[in-house]
């Protein structure tokens, strides 16, 4: 047993071949929502639950007025 490991909570985005390779540890995450409670839920689900659209438009890159 490894003296230090790596634990996240199920709503991280890691693949889970990402995970096992790392032997990355992955505890539930209960999410409540007005009066409903989700144990597994997508990112998709979750977005919709907020009425946003997903996937979500991105920039390639950043704008240009926040740059130093």
């Amino acid at each position: 047993m490894p003296d230090i490991s790596v634990v996240t909570d199920s709503a991280c985005d890691l693949m889970p071949d990402f995970e096992q390779a790392r032997d990355i540890r992955v505890v539930p995450l209960t999410i409540r929502f007005g009066g409903q409670e989700f144990d597994a839920i997508s990112a998709k689900e979750f977005w919709d639950l907020h009425g946003v659209r997903f996937p979500f438009r991105c920039r390639s890159t950043r704008n240009p007025a926040f740059l130093g």
